[in-house]
């Protein structure tokens, strides 16, 4: 990598790690979009973006007040269901999960919950959302990774595959499309291609330096951390988890799938508060 992209990414990775945490009130006015065909004909992106639409969860937190009883939406991120009830995102998604505070003004309880929503049909022009909220009632967490496993409740859609090639079998200008919700109501698939490959190193001080991240093209804004990362054949090859700006354009990055091969999902050890 080139040594003036590395400086930049170290300014700029800091400050933008958060993507994925929107908030209604900084709704993006993004509509759906269906990306064309590859013209290579190896792929059509919108059987993919069809396919996934009910495995790509809108992962809500919401702000609430034990003695008032009383909760407000307070943010979001995206997910992915990766086996039965269980839905990978971001760590700095999830965390939420695990905070409890006392209220300075009304000394109320302040605790966050976390729960999966879905757009309701595939009439993407309306794109609304089912009445269900699938809570989140664990958390398995990959810190180092900026990674987490999510148990839910009554969900049992089919989960996304992951790739069959490694991070080392990936190569710049590969095709990929991005599946998340950088609004607070519209799914999203953006076609782009990977930029670059490399090993973490120093970049994003908040994971492992050994973190094998993938640099993509497709469009991502606040709300889209969690989201999966899909090659042509619409399995995930890596977790969207930052971005950061250069020229104005939004950067984004996604930690590997690598770093999920591996695990026993059946029999995972799960956190609750």
């Amino acid at each position: 990598m080139k040594k003036n992209l590395q400086i930049l990414m170290v300014i700029f990775l800091a400050i933008f790690f958060i993507a994925g945490c929107g908030k209604p009130e900084e709704e993006d006015k993004i509509k759906v979009t269906l990306p064309a065909n590859n013209t290579n004909n190896q792929t059509n992106w919108q059987i993919i973006y069809q396919d996934n639409i009910q495995s790509v969860p809108m992962i809500v937190f919401e702000k609430c007040y034990v003695q008032a009883d009383y909760c407000t939406d307070y943010g979001h991120g995206t997910g992915a269901v990766i086996t039965d009830n269980v839905v990978v995102t971001n760590y700095h998604v999830a965390e939420f999960f695990f905070i409890t505070e006392i209220s300075p003004i009304s000394g109320d309880t302040i605790y966050y919950q976390l729960y999966a929503r879905y757009p309701a049909n595939n009439k993407f022009e309306n794109n609304y959302f089912l009445p269900e909220k699938y809570y989140v009632t664990a958390v398995h967490s990959i810190t180092s990774r900026d990674l987490a496993l999510l148990k839910v409740t009554t969900l049992n859609n089919t989960p996304i595959p992951f790739a069959l090639d490694n991070f080392n079998d990936l190569r710049t200008d590969d095709p990929v499309m991005h599946l998340g919700y950088p609004g607070f109501s519209n799914f999203v698939g953006a076609e782009g291609k990977i930029g670059d490959l490399f090993v973490n190193g120093e970049i994003a001080d908040w994971v492992s330096s050994d973190t094998k991240l993938i640099e993509y093209t497709s469009a991502t804004n606040r709300g889209s951390s969690g989201g999966p990362v899909l090659n042509i054949w619409g399995e995930v090859i890596g977790i969207n988890f930052a971005y950061y700006v250069n020229n104005n354009q939004k950067i984004p990055f996604a930690i590997s799938i690598d770093h999920l091969r591996g695990y026993d999902f059946a029999n995972l050890v799960f956190e609750t508060p």
